[in-house]
């Protein structure tokens, strides 16, 4: 009887960089919680990523790493790996939910090579060519079933791989999404980076015909000089607020009282924010190749989707400028859209009997 009790054990598997948290960390913290909720026992195991150069080794430290034990008799029933190169570890539940494999040798690669002297082309080619190999065993031998958390990185994985899996987008944490009211600004939400192309939103802003409104930036990161030195340029210091790094109470507020949400990163795996603003009952402004948010954006009912271009977003912003009805109905359309997205579906997805 007492067997039959038992809970199931699972570990969720994925490679870390200390003092980085990414999304996949956030997935991972996630999923642990949720598994907990329904049930399970489950606790979150880091495995070594290695600096880019170093990631051969990092690969042969995964495989080295035999996960199907435990100090007690009970052992590990399952892992749910996620992100290069985990799922390389050893267990014969082996369950696989890919954030991403290393870009730089896939879709990444003509531009990463772009940058290379000679030598380093041919370094890296011979380092591409041994991680694809390693790639394609691990992930044709050493998992049961494959999960992506996109169909961009499903279709990478066919392209690169002729590998087939099965899209299970992540829900967002749980906690006290709301819309308080539809306010006076846009709000961007993301890390300072280059391929987070906030610079867009930035010269959109110089085309909104209204004057009323103001655009918020949440996040920290590199381009934070570079994105000071557009808003100075472009003469709407006054009306752009930078709020660096926020933690998830004042992420939650910022989105409560936002008219609407931008985001147009180039090729995102996933991109939490597009979720977070629909439980926000917020509309997404995205871009026609920004991947992961054109997946949960219904055009013209959820949000809309438009080129990368400063002057498509710009009119979409000023509907909602001038339309907070506009606004709220869409954001509510998001809203309802999306919650087939939940923990419940996704943990009885992930924990189904191989």
């Amino acid at each position: 009887m007492a067997d039959k009790m038992k809970k199931k054990r699972v570990l969720v598997v994925t490679s870390d960089v200390p003092f980085v948290r990414g999304g996949h960390r956030i997935i991972a913290e996630n999923t642990r919680n949720a598994l907990e909720r329904h049930g399970y026992t489950a606790e979150i195991h880091y495995t070594p990523q290695n600096r880019f150069g170093r990631q051969i080794s990092g690969y042969i430290a995964n495989r080295l790493t035999d996960l199907n034990y435990s100090d007690d008799t009970d052992g590990v029933d399952r892992i749910i790996t996620m992100r290069f190169p985990s799922y390389a570890v050893k267990h014969p539940e082996n369950i696989l939910w890919l954030v991403h494999r290393l870009r730089e040798y896939y879709d990444l690669w003509d531009e990463y090579k772009k940058i290379l002297p000679l030598k380093g082309k041919i370094k890296e080619t011979m380092r591409k060519t041994i991680i694809r190999l390693f790639d394609s065993y691990f992930l044709t031998n050493n998992v049961k079933r494959i999960y992506t958390i996109s169909a961009q990185v499903s279709e990478r994985l066919k392209k690169w791989g002729g590998l087939d899996s099965t899209v299970l987008h992540p829900p967002v944490t749980p906690c006290n999404w709301h819309s308080e009211n539809y306010g006076d600004y846009f709000l961007y939400v993301s890390r300072l980076k280059k391929h987070k192309r906030i610079d867009l939103f930035v010269k959109a802003a110089a085309h909104v015909k209204g004057k009323r409104m103001r655009f918020v930036i949440a996040g920290g990161g590199p381009e934070e000089k570079e994105l000071k030195k557009l808003i100075s340029r472009l003469r709407l210091t006054k009306r752009f607020e930078m709020t660096g790094p926020v933690n998830q109470d004042e992420l939650i507020d910022l989105y409560s009282k936002a008219r609407a949400v931008v985001f147009c990163p180039l090729r995102e795996e996933y991109g939490f924010v597009t979720l977070e603003s629909f439980r926000s009952e917020k509309p997404v402004i995205t871009a026609g190749d920004s991947g992961g948010p054109t997946e949960l954006v219904y055009n013209n009912k959820s949000g809309y989707i438009v080129p990368p271009k400063p002057e498509a977003i710009a009119e979409k912003m000023d509907q909602f400028t001038e339309s907070e009805e506009l606004a709220q109905k869409m954001g509510e359309y998001g809203n309802r859209s999306t919650q087939h997205i939940n923990w419940e579906n996704t943990i009885k997805e992930l924990m189904k009997p191989i």
